[in-house]
């Protein structure tokens, strides 16, 4: 997604919401459940977003979009 405004008029901007799942699904799990995790990405520029497999991928994936 691409935003046609941003709320830092002057900077190049994106974001990323997404979360570590846990087990509220169901809390007969003891650890993390298998299901999938959304993320939101936004920016007023385009950005070729990372797609990712797993949890472990994501922190990797950022810092490669931040350099």
């Amino acid at each position: 997604m691409v935003l046609k405004e941003s709320v830092v008029e002057e900077e190049d901007v994106a974001w990323i919401l997404t979360s570590d799942h846990g087990n509220i699904e169901d809390f007969s799990v003891k650890g993390h459940t298998t299901n999938l995790v959304p993320a939101l990405c936004c920016s007023n520029q385009p950005v070729q977003w990372p797609e990712w497999d797993n949890l472990e991928e994501v922190t990797p994936g950022i810092i490669k979009l931040l350099t």
